[in-house]
């Protein structure tokens, strides 16, 4: 009897192995799966190949590195096709206008490029799940893969730090700081919507934008206002427009032509002269800005 029962548990850990490794093997031929033509299934049709909880692209391409590189730039391009279906991310500087002056200025170069950081280190986690190569047209297929649940994780973690910022200058309440958690608003908007394709929700605000702009215009009320004034010289338009943001950033509502009711005028001027050096080619320059503020009595 004892030796039966030694030849039975043999038996049913031999079960366990061979159960095991059929799964195994499973696993691993899912993805080798062909159709009629010969290939993969998962060449002609990624998406129903691709388990729920990831996303997934094919790159095809002549070369293996250069196949894997057009798969992680297919999983890039799903962020992008659905968010341009939706909204457009310009490269241009825009302004705000509350009627006497620009209210707040943005340079979305600046939110772009933090988006395609933030976006960079999020297809670190693509991985190379399959590859086939068709001999006949000397071409290579790879599949990449992305875990929705884990690329997610960077994109809300990225969230709660501009919301950390926003809660920050909020409590400031500085006109400088609101018109910076206007800026913060449309980079986590931008996040948002990768977050939403990856978990099939957005991440709620803790600050609406609402009580931003209510608080906005409460302090537009009260703000000192400056006429920018400068001598039409070379490169006064560009200091111009430096002079104003910097104004704005620190509270200042800045008017575009006088009206009366400045309380300070800023005049000023920007001069120029070349200076000798003794390189070919080369010209140096040295520029002088002058600038003062008068208030109402001059």
């Amino acid at each position: 009897m004892k030796f039966e029962g030694i030849i039975l548990k043999h038996l049913f850990l031999v079960f366990i192995l061979l159960s095991f490794g059929c799964s195994k093997l499973k696993k691993k031929n899912q993805s080798s799966e062909v159709s009629a033509s010969g290939k993969p299934s998962w060449v002609n049709n990624p998406i129903g190949f691709c388990k729920k909880e990831k996303l997934c692209a094919v790159g095809e391409e002549t070369g293996h590195m250069m196949s894997e590189a057009a798969a992680r730039d297919g999983i890039s391009k799903i962020f992008e096709t659905k968010i341009k279906s939706t909204t457009n991310v310009t490269t241009s500087s825009s302004s705000t206008s509350d009627g006497q002056g620009p209210m707040n200025a943005s340079i979305d170069e600046d939110m772009v490029k933090s988006i395609s950081e933030t976006t960079s280190e999020v297809l670190k986690g693509v991985e190379i799940i399959a590859k086939w190569e068709d001999h006949k047209a000397g071409v290579v297929f790879s599949l990449a893969s992305l875990h929705k649940g884990k690329a997610s994780v960077r994109f809300k973690n990225e969230m709660k730090s501009l919301d950390e910022k926003i809660e920050s200058f909020y409590k400031t309440g500085k006109r400088s700081d609101l018109n910076k958690i206007l800026r913060l608003f449309k980079l986590r908007e931008s996040l948002n919507k990768r977050y939403e394709i990856l978990v099939g929700r957005r991440y709620s605000k803790t600050i609406s934008f609402q009580s931003v702009m209510n608080k906005k215009r409460m302090k537009a009320a009260l703000a000192t206002t400056v006429l920018v004034k400068l001598k039409a010289v070379q490169h006064s338009k560009e200091i111009k427009n430096l002079i104003t943001q910097l104004l704005i950033d620190n509270d200042y509502r800045v008017l575009e032509k006088k009206v009366g009711k400045q309380d300070f005028v800023l005049e000023g001027s920007l001069g120029h002269k070349k200076i000798r050096i003794n390189t070919p080619g080369f010209e140096k320059y040295k520029f002088l800005l002058k600038i003062r503020s008068v208030n109402k009595k001059g």
